[in-house]
């Protein structure tokens, strides 16, 4: 089927209405490609686009604190819980979770290298 593709696009260029079509083809193609490079070159800000910034109040408080666990308060849980569910789920943060709350009492840093990669 790629060999498909491949044909119509040659075919393409020399009828003026499909032209444009393999151009933006050839657009689509190099974006793909621009944001699986991206992702190769940083993993750990694709994982979400908090990322970075949650690591910055990670680093502050793990500066004050020489401890890989870490309490923060409320507020911070809830406005960086996606970025800290994606820490998590690749295993470089776990939670400490209490039954009946969505709020963890505190998080254990088990990679902190994230930190490093995205930045303090």
């Amino acid at each position: 089927m790629e060999w498909v593709l491949k044909l119509i696009r040659i075919a393409g260029v020399n009828f003026p209405g499909a032209a444009s079509l393999v151009q933006l083809q050839a657009k689509i193609d190099s974006d793909k490609i621009a944001e699986r490079l991206q992702k190769l070159e940083d993993p750990i800000s694709y994982l979400h686009e908090d990322v970075p910034a949650t690591s910055k109040e990670i680093y502050q408080k793990l500066s004050f604190n020489d401890s890989v666990n870490l309490n923060f308060d409320d507020e911070f849980y809830t406005k960086y819980s996606r970025p800290l569910a994606a820490l998590a789920k690749k295993s470089f943060i776990s939670k400490y979770m209490v039954l009946g709350s969505r709020i963890p009492r505190g998080i254990t840093l088990i990679d902190p290298t994230f930190i490093m990669e995205s930045g303090p």
